[in-house]
């Protein structure tokens, strides 16, 4: 019926609209694993305490703000929260005007790691504010806009990676002792590597301590004791060591708790969702189990518990991560500081076309650390780890003691997604590296593996059309005998199909083999989204697997569509309509209807398809293509049971079905009787 059509088109277009990212996403959706988290958290009883705080709040016993010098400038007294503006000298550069933990001018990029990544370092502020990815691009080679693909963007203003402060969050009395005056020093370290050194002294209510950070490359096996043998080596040089070291200055004991903060405005890589797919994820040690991990949207942020020891604390996007972690539980991380910020205007957009809009966040994060004892003359060291690099790598899948894995939990999916990504990977290895090939190939295994179910739907379909005809003298009898009886016309018709054994509803075999394949779209779409393999990787003329074709530009823009000729989409609507064609035609006017229905639906498809990564529309195309062989070969082997339509075997049809592949029997066996049979057995 043409309800049925109907149907299976609207919960397609409903599967679609739920599950495909770019299209429901938003702000404020939350983690589907988040709830059972929640509820063991709850049951530990642990308490919910937001560690940020909103300007003008303060501790008790706060530092006094102190006079800051700089570059041989008179002191000025630098207020809480750095309000005064302060001259700063940058590279050189001659004095401007900034605010203390504010505005600044642009630091000094340094490559830390020779072909890993590049960092800015805010000299001014003791820490990094910026990183950059030297072995990763923002688009393929030859285009003129790729540059060095930028992971942690230069904030305009506020706290950055590594930044330290009071440990209320960044509008803590204590921050103008830590906002500025940092010497800053770079080491030579062999292979072309380079460790930067902050050093600072701050005064406290405690007394005075002496503040020395160390950015370095981590060894291959520097966390192999927290993380595992041998996986520290899968980070493939893309993890740094970080080294806090507080130095008790005075005469007496105290404790110092300050906020270390972490990875600060990650950027946006996604195309499709640009600036939704920012998140925040971490771990933290279970009071009567391991590592308790969650993932949340930038505009969903949870409550964090400050008495709570921190595992790792991570933000990512679509295909990268900056992710830190304590070397060991006594490091003192015991709170997680997460806020909103604004994107960054002056950093890599997703989409060149378009500016973020104001109201586009990003994340600033922190680690709330303590050292519970700082006696005189012994210094403590605060030792973490930082990995920068592809959200889905061996480093992070290897490592089982932190439980990293949570930072690709994709939701409801995330089974689905990762298969789709380790089936496609090892297609890979088959077709020797290239990813197009590997989908066609993923193509070919579907089509085989759906092949007995669309072989039973067409021959449904010509065994119902041949009936049809065969039928139809009766039913325009029963048309005219009740025609103005609808209720005793479906009666009569209903008793009609039972007699010679037509069931509409085994029709819908076909809407089963749609069904079936949205469960590996939606694996195919996401796996794009997310598999740094296949991010920027060709394919014949296509540039860019994880975008549209765009073969080429179009002299004008047709809305909702844009401004590029996306060849797959056409070709796939063209094969479709092919194959439509191709399908055994019913003499019946509604199950004629229903087929011209269904051409409609593939051309609305084609439509809301037009914009979707080239990597999927291979795979649809393909698949078109693959049907258009596949039903001439099940009319051939329909032809040969005896079921081609208009064939001699009208009778035949008539007949109950037979089973999908029958072996006939050869007529010198026939005419054996069962007799004579069992009388051979027996001699």
């Amino acid at each position: 019926m043409v309800w049925r059509y109907i149907l299976a088109f609207v919960l397609s277009i409903i599967v679609l609209w739920v599950f495909l990212p770019g299209v429901d996403e938003g702000k404020g959706k939350k983690n589907p694993q988040q709830g059972d988290r929640a509820g063991r958290e709850e049951k530990q009883g642990q308490a919910a305490e937001v560690v940020a705080v909103e300007p003008g709040q303060g501790a008790k016993g706060g530092a006094k703000p102190i006079p800051v010098k700089v570059d041989g400038e008179e002191p000025v007294a630098a207020e809480a929260g750095g309000a005064k503006p302060i001259p700063v000298k940058v590279d050189g550069e001659k004095s401007v005007e900034a605010e203390a933990g504010g505005e600044k001018p642009v630091g000094k990029k340094v490559d830390l790691v020779p072909g890993r990544f590049r960092v800015v370092v805010d000299s001014s502020r003791g820490s990094i504010s910026g990183i950059t990815l030297l072995n990763h691009f923002t688009a393929v080679e030859g285009d003129p806009e790729r540059e060095e693909q930028s992971l942690l963007l230069e904030p305009a203003a506020g706290a950055t990676l590594l930044s330290m402060g009071d440990s209320l969050g960044p509008d803590g009395p204590a921050n103008a002792t830590y906002s500025q005056g940092w010497i800053e020093r770079e080491e030579e370290l062999d292979g072309g590597r380079k460790q930067i050194v902050f050093e600072k002294k701050i005064t406290t209510t405690g007394g005075d301590v002496r503040i020395r950070k160390k950015i370095s490359p981590a060894k291959a096996d520097e966390f192999d004791e927290l993380l595992g043998e041998g996986v520290g080596a899968l980070a493939d040089g893309s993890l740094l060591r970080i080294s806090i070291e507080l130095e008790n200055l005075g005469e007496k004991k105290f404790p110092l708790s300050f906020m270390l903060y972490g990875p600060c405005a990650i950027s946006s890589t996604s195309v499709r969702s640009a600036g939704l797919d920012i998140q925040l994820a971490f771990g933290v040690y279970g009071r009567k189990q391991g590592v308790l991990s969650e993932i949340h949207d930038s505009g969903d942020l949870p409550s964090f518990a400050n008495d709570r020891e921190v595992a790792w604390l991570a933000t990512v996007n679509s295909y990268f991560m900056a992710l830190m972690f304590p070397l060991s539980r006594e490091e003192g991380a015991r709170g997680i500081y997460a806020k909103e910020m604004d994107y960054p205007k002056a950093g890599s957009w997703p989409r060149s076309e378009e500016l973020p809009p104001d109201e586009t966040k990003t994340l600033r994060t922190g680690l709330k650390c303590t050292s519970r004892s700082l006696s005189p003359g012994e210094p403590v060291e605060h030792v973490f780890g930082l990995y920068i690099g592809p959200r889905v790598s061996d480093f992070i899948e290897a490592e089982k003691a932190l439980d990293f894995s949570e930072a690709n939990n994709f939701g409801m999916t995330s089974g689905l997604i990762h298969f789709f990504m380790g089936v496609l990977s090892l297609l890979r290895t088959v077709t020797l590296g290239n990813w197009g090939l590997a989908i066609i190939l993923l193509t070919v295994l579907v089509k085989l593996c759906l092949h007995p179910i669309t072989r039973k739907n067409q021959r449904g379909m010509m065994r119902m059309g041949k009936v049809m005809g065969k039928i139809k003298p009766e039913m325009d009898a029963l048309q005219e005998k009740y025609g103005q009886d609808r209720m005793k016309y479906s009666q009569e018709v209903q008793k009609l199909w039972k007699k010679h054994d037509v069931n509409p509803g085994k029709q819908m075999l076909g809407c089963l083999v749609i069904f079936l394949q949205m469960p590996i779209w939606i694996g195919i779409i996401w796996s794009l989204d997310y598999s740094i393999g296949l991010r920027q990787a060709s394919f014949l003329y296509i540039e860019d697997l994880t975008k549209p074709d765009m073969l080429f530009p179009l002299p004008f823009r047709i809305p909702f569509l844009g401004d590029q000729f996306n060849l797959l989409p056409v070709l796939y609507v063209v094969l479709t309509m092919v194959n439509q064609k191709m399908q055994p035609r019913s003499k019946d006017p509604q199950a004629a209807t229903q087929q011209k229905m269904m051409g409609y639906m593939m051309i609305l498809f084609g439509v809301i398809f037009y914009t979707f990564a080239a990597g999927f529309m291979l795979y649809i195309m393909t698949s078109a293509a693959l049907g258009i062989a596949e039903s001439k070969i099940i009319k051939a082997q329909l032809a040969r049971e005896d079921l081609e339509t208009g064939g001699d075997g009208a009778d035949a049809a008539l007949a109950a079905p037979a089973p999908l592949y029958t072996k006939k029997k050869s007529p010198e066996k026939s005419v054996v009787p069962s007799s004579a049979k069992k009388k051979k057995r027996r001699r």
